[in-house]
């Protein structure tokens, strides 16, 4: 059954565990940045709490939203 786009919005969220450091953000960010999706699904990525500021500054002015990953 096709998503009806008007009650409901994509969505592609995923988290990196503890597998990247705050220095790995940048490069990361750019592969990511280079492949967005225009438009097709809201993308979000959740990393640990010290690579917040490095993400935030990475994803800036792009479509990709920062959140944060819990412990569990």
């Amino acid at each position: 059954m096709p998503m009806n786009k008007k009650l409901r919005a994509a969505v592609m969220a995923g988290n990196w565990k503890m597998n990247l450091l705050a220095a790995d953000v940048a490069p990361y960010a750019a592969v990511l940045r280079a492949n967005e999706t225009a438009g097709e699904a809201k993308t979000i990525v959740c990393v640990p709490y010290l690579s917040i500021p490095a993400a935030v500054e990475a994803f800036k002015g792009s479509s990709v939203a920062v959140g944060a990953q819990d412990v569990s």
